[in-house]
């Protein structure tokens, strides 16, 4: 019997080490994002920086895309954000700016990449904690690098520390997504000083939000504070009572720091005023929303084109509505397309619930949808964030997750018993827990034996 002049490489093997190749692929992703966004701000080289990581990035994730990545394993959110993208081009035939519209589509084009990137990035790996722990990171480095002293007292100073803020909403949006973040982290972390050091970050990226007094921000805090104890907390616990009473608790807790905040701080006092209609700001956006709506309601099919909300309503702002400005500048089908791809998101995250049952992989699916909730939430009241890199990073995270978990419930739904293996490890914390996914050896028995049931139905 004559042996192979080649060498054979097990099937177990050749899982692992692509699983490894995808997971550090997920490092480098949210490292870029590190980057970017908390060591570049205050460098004039920042744009170099920017365009040579994009370079790089894009050169390791080419091989492996090439041999992994198919025209019909694209997700389906980054098609409709795709398809969004070609009809706003089409205002090109209507818009009077240009110039503008240009700058704008380029813009949409750049973030719609990012997103099918990174979820394609995490639907193979699930590493989503990296780019979780990039965005507490950029929060931290904002907050101690805003140059004052930490002190309650700057959250109730009459002249706030918000004047002397470069960009008082992105510096609270980050902050934010900084708190999600590190919620998000909690669960990943296996030792005590780890957790401590994310309860921590948490705390500060809190603290950052009432400073840079983003009703925003603030709105994404209250998101959190209703959604993360009834998603994550209630649905992810082993016993159910103590998890009921637990979430309870952290409500209470919530609604006792609502009302310090309302009373005591100035974040609580702008909050106020603007839920009353008594500032300025205020009435001027709820104007705007209604020039919007007239915009959208004389040309609903194709808007006034992208980025021309400006011109069109002869004020030179944006809408500070996402709904409203997508309406007014790509018309009826654009505002379809794009609330399509969150309403695909939700639906394939909410249908893997059914199926998985692992605490870990169950918490990251709420996570994400805590996430979606956010943006859509956000950019109802005030937030474009479909022009927004750190809300395309954070939307590109929740559609990587759903992926991901459609894989693990596709899985479990064959009957296949479900762990966290030793790989892939990818280089960070000791002490953290890795991702969770599915024997490759088990789910080949799966197929198989030609049974697998998902979505109620089985098929042999």
């Amino acid at each position: 019997m004559m042996s192979s002049p080649f060498k054979t490489v097990p099937v177990q093997k050749v899982q692992s080490r692509e699983d490894r190749r995808w997971s550090r692929l997920a490092f480098l992703g949210a490292l870029y994002y590190l980057i970017v966004y908390a060591l570049a701000t205050k460098s004039e080289y920042n744009l170099q920086i920017v365009w040579l990581g994009a370079a790089l990035l894009g050169l390791i994730m080419v091989p492996l895309f090439a041999q992994h990545v198919r025209l019909s394993s694209l997700p389906r959110e980054g098609v409709l954000l795709g398809l969004f993208l070609l009809w706003s081009s089409t205002g090109y035939f209507v818009v009077e700016e240009r110039y503008l519209f240009g700058r704008y589509l380029h813009l949409l084009a750049e973030l719609s990449l990012i997103v099918v990137g990174i979820s394609l990035i995490l639907q193979h790996s699930g590493a989503v904690k990296w780019f979780h722990l990039a965005f507490l990171i950029v929060a931290i480095a904002a907050i101690l690098s805003f140059g004052e002293p930490i002190a309650m007292s700057s959250l109730s100073a009459v002249d706030p520390m918000r004047a002397e803020l470069e960009s008082a909403n992105a510096f609270g949006g980050a902050s934010a997504i900084g708190v999600i973040s590190a919620l998000a982290l909690l669960p990943e972390a296996r030792r005590l000083w780890t957790r401590a050091a994310l309860v921590a970050g948490g705390i500060l990226a809190f603290y950052g939000v009432l400073l840079s007094a983003s009703r925003t921000a603030f709105l994404t805090l209250l998101v959190i504070a209703v959604c993360w104890p009834t998603l994550c907390l209630a649905s992810t616990g082993r016993f159910k009572w103590t998890t009921l009473i637990v979430s309870g608790a952290v409500l209470l807790l919530a609604y006792s720091a609502y009302v310090y905040i309302i009373q005591e701080t100035y974040m609580g006092e702008r909050f106020s005023k603007s839920v009353n209609m008594e500032d300025n700001s205020t009435r001027i956006r709820f104007d705007l929303a209604i020039t919007g709506l007239k915009i959208f309601a004389n040309n609903p099919l194709v808007g006034c084109g992208l980025g021309q909300f400006g011109v069109a309503s002869g004020t030179g702002y944006y809408a500070h509505n996402e709904f409203v400005e997508i309406a007014a500048t790509t018309g009826l089908p654009g505002l379809a397309l794009y609330y399509s791809m969150y309403a695909v998101a939700w639906r394939r995250l909410s249908r893997s619930l059914r199926v998985i049952v692992d605490p870990l992989a169950r918490y990251r699916v709420n996570i994400a949808r805590v996430s979606l909730l956010i943006l859509v939430i956000t950019g109802l009241v005030s937030t474009p964030n479909f022009l927004s890199k750190p809300s395309m990073f954070l939307l590109a995270t929740a559609v990587g997750i759903a992926h991901w978990a459609e894989g693990v419930a596709r899985t479990a739904a064959m009957g296949i018993p479900l762990a966290v293996r030793p790989g892939p490890i990818p280089p960070g914390f000791p002490g953290w827990a890795r991702p969770f996914q599915p024997f490759a050896a088990g789910a080949a028995n799966g197929l198989a034996s030609g049974k697998c049931a998902w979505n109620g139905r089985t098929k042999e």
